[in-house]
């Protein structure tokens, strides 16, 4: 099946820090959620959640299956003020979207890739990032699978560039820069079983291959990832369901640490956040979310924010 993919340019305003800090080892035997003032608008989950590098929080679209159809589908952008906690609409998509994927330039420019609409969808499932302020990468998902597009954020064109070893249905990455290296993993496509491979993508040569990361293969349909250049954090649809998963790019270390706070927990698994780390605060913020009762089977869409210190 050939879809169109929706490619959305917005600009914001923004100032970028540099941001520089020590790592310790990942010694969470306990991390805290400590729920925000400010919430969603709506319960929402599955929105696309991009840190500026400054003091705010962007929230791109989402589904909020307590809305009537076509609403069920957010066209909005939130922007969340870390310092002051609070939250406002400033911009619309042209539609509501939800499970694209978002990358900056730094300039204050944010790109959205695909995602599922009403009236239909575009790629989704992938995952993306950007290599500097000019080029971003976007790769896989249920359509696209093992391939990579390079997306030009000055010219507005594309390239296809080197296929990967495997299909992922859903991805996600922890991109380095440091390394120019991204990180992927996720979910294979309907005919492979986990588990799933691991892949490490290369931007220069642009080359992809089969590796290890220790990082689980649990179930991350519904999961979000966040990460600097030393920490990945994965929020949702964890085995380990009162826990997130937080992995170190450059040791490879990698552990559950339960989390307190959180609407998941031993019988109710979480799924469908929104996550942003905060390099200089050393936080994971966390947006909306689904959460569904392991035994009964009933689910609750959220429109919390929570954040997680992970200063160890």
């Amino acid at each position: 099946m050939v879809s169109t993919p929706i490619i959305l340019t917005l600009t914001f305003v923004s100032l970028l820090g540099n941001i520089n800090r020590q790592v310790d080892a990942a010694d969470c035997s306990q991390l805290y959620a400590t729920k925000c003032l400010a919430k969603l608008p709506n319960p929402t989950q599955a929105p696309v959640v991009v840190y500026d590098g400054d003091d705010a929080i962007y929230v791109f679209g989402g589904s909020r299956r307590n809305l009537p159809y076509p609403s069920v589908y957010s066209n909005e952008i939130l922007k969340y003020t870390i310092s002051t906690d609070t939250i406002k609409l400033v911009a619309h998509l042209p539609l509501g979207l939800f499970l694209g994927t978002v990358t900056a330039d730094g300039l204050g420019n944010y790109f959205y890739f695909g995602g599922a609409y009403s009236l239909g969808d575009s790629n989704y499932y992938s995952t993306s990032f950007a290599y500097n302020q000019s080029m971003a990468y976007v790769t896989s998902g249920n359509y696209l699978q093992n391939g990579v597009i390079k997306f030009d954020m000055q010219t507005y064109t594309w390239s296809k560039m080197a296929d990967l070893p495997t299909l992922y249905r859903t991805a996600f990455g922890f991109w380095d820069k440091s390394k120019e290296k991204a990180y992927l993993f996720g979910l294979g496509n309907a005919h492979a079983n986990p588990p799933y491979d691991h892949v490490g993508y290369y931007v220069t040569p642009d080359h992809a291959q089969i590796e290890h990361f220790n990082i689980p293969n649990d179930d991350l349909e519904y999961s979000a990832v966040t990460n600097d250049e030393r920490d990945g954090f994965i929020v949702g649809r964890l085995k380990q369901t009162n826990s997130l998963f937080w992995y170190q790019l450059q040791t490879g270390d990698g552990k559950y640490c339960p989390v307190s706070g959180l609407p998941g927990n031993d019988d109710v698994l979480l799924g469908g956040t929104g996550v942003a780390l905060v390099p200089k605060l050393k936080r994971v913020y966390v947006f909306g979310g689904a959460s569904r009762n392991l035994t009964t089977g009933l689910a609750t869409t959220h429109d919390g924010i929570w954040h997680i210190d992970v200063d160890m």
